[in-house]
């Protein structure tokens, strides 16, 4: 049960039912005014009920997080390095297998095979004239590909107007590698041990392997 004060003179008086949020008059004076809910209770205070506290659920954010075992950090690690040596692999296909060519195999299952050298390198202004018993070669290595790259061996093959062979020679190079995009002059002296009759011909080849 609730106890109205009045406010005007001081009385107090229990509050009939209902009577909280309602005008009420005082008993002593006459004062009218309105009840509200900060008036004293007639419980004890040592024996009103407290309010429930809601229990909280721990937030995600602050649940102790499980530490990360010596084992899947090494699983984490093996993973990560294998990943990094697959990419180098990748990413260097093209002098991997030049200086591996079983690699290009393996390069070929995965559908990643690097351009043959012979692929990516062309002969340009190539001139060859007979100087006496000797064949003078003079011309141009171009590297068509976006990459630099090892030059292959170059051969000079000398045959008839039949097709026979009467010559091999092993071109020198002035370098071992071009840029990309670039090229490299290509120079020679071949000699001949008989003049052949007709129109020989000379031919010039990439020898990959």
């Amino acid at each position: 049960m609730d106890v109205l004060t009045c406010p005007e003179c001081g009385a107090r008086f229990a509050a009939p039912p209902g009577a909280l949020g309602r005008n009420v008059r005082c008993g002593a004076c006459g004062h009218v005014w309105r009840a509200g809910g900060g008036e004293e209770s007639g419980i004890p205070e040592g024996i009103r009920p407290r309010p429930e506290t809601p229990l909280r659920r721990p937030s995600p954010a602050t649940a102790p997080r499980r530490p990360l075992t010596p084992r899947l950090v090494g699983y984490a690690g093996a993973a990560a390095l294998a990943a990094a040596v697959l990419l180098a692999l990748f990413l260097a296909r093209g002098p991997v297998a030049e200086a591996w060519p079983q690699a290009r195999s393996a390069y070929a299952l995965f559908r990643a095979e690097p351009p043959a050298p012979a692929q990516s390198l062309a002969f340009d202004r190539v001139t060859a004239q007979a100087q006496g018993g000797r064949i003078a070669l003079a011309g141009t290595i171009l590297n068509l590909a976006d990459q630099g790259q090892r030059l292959p061996r170059v051969e000079a093959v000398l045959r008839d107007a039949t097709g026979a062979e009467h010559g091999r020679w092993v071109v020198p190079l002035e370098a071992t590698a071009v840029d990309a995009q670039g090229q490299v002059p290509m120079e020679a002296r071949l000699s001949v041990e008989r003049a052949l009759p007709g129109a020989p011909a000379l031919t010039l080849k990439f020898v990959l392997f």
